[in-house]
C-alpha cells in the first residue's frame, strides 16, 4: 500500500473490483490457486519456504515487483538502556555463529540456519524508516476518512505528513541501510 498506492496518490480499491486481506501465505496461495489475481507476500522467505514445501503452487507464481527492504524481525532495546547492558547484548547477538570454537560456531550456525537465518548483521535505526513512512502513510489515509475534522484540518494534517514522508525518504536515500 505504502510504495506501490500511496506513493502513486491512489487506493488499491480504485485500481480492483475486490480487495482482500488475509495472512501474507494465505495470499501467496490464493494467487497460485487462481483465487486472486495479484498478491502480496511480507518477505523474501516465504516466498522461498513456499518454493521448498509447496513447488507445484510456487510455480504458478510469477514476483512482478520487489519494495524497498523492509527489515525482517529487528532486534530492539530501550534507548535508555544501560550502555553495559547494550554492549553485553550486541556482542552476544552479533557474535552468534561468528565467535567462539570451530565447534561452537558450527552450532550456532546451524541454530541459526533451523530457522532460515544467518549470523546476525549489524544495524541501527535506519531499518526503521520504511516502518516510519508506512506509519505516515496510514496517519494519512486514516485524516482522509475522518468525519470529525474540517477540510482545513485535513489539509494541514496531511500537509505535516506528507512532509515527514520527504524527510524519511531524504535521510533513506542518504544513509542507506546496507
Amino acid at each position: 500500500t505504502t510504495f506501490i498506492f500511496a506513493a502513486n496518490k491512489i487506493t488499491p480499491r480504485d485500481c480492483f473490483k475486490t480487495v482482500l486481506n488475509a495472512s501474507h501465505e494465505a495470499n501467496l496461495l490464493a494467487a497460485a490457486n487462481r483465487q486472486v489475481n495479484v498478491a502480496t507476500a511480507h518477505n523474501v522467505a516465504l516466498h522461498q519456504r513456499l518454493k521448498t514445501n509447496n513447488p507445484a503452487a510456487y510455480a504458478k507464481l510469477k514476483e512482478i515487483w520487489r519494495s524497498p527492504l523492509i527489515a525482517p524481525d529487528p532486534i530492539l532495546w530501550r534507548i535508555n538502556l544501560e550502555d553495559e547492558v547494550k554492549a553485553k547484548l550486541y556482542y552476544a547477538i552479533i557474535g552468534m555463529g561468528r565467535i567462539g570454537s570451530p565447534e561452537q560456531i558450527k552450532k550456532d550456525r546451524e541454530i541459526l540456519a533451523n530457522g532460515g537465518w544467518g549470523p546476525y548483521n549489524p544495524s541501527s535505526n535506519l531499518q526503521l524508516l520504511p516502518f516510519r513512512e508506512m506509519e505516515a502513510n496510514k496517519a494519512i489515509q486514516q485524516t482522509q476518512g475522518d468525519t470529525t475534522m474540517t477540510a482545513a484540518e485535513k489539509a494541514a494534517k496531511i500537509a505535516t505528513l506528507e512532509a515527514e514522508i520527504v524527510s524519511i525518504r531524504q535521510l533513506a536515500a542518504a544513509l542507506p541501510n546496507k
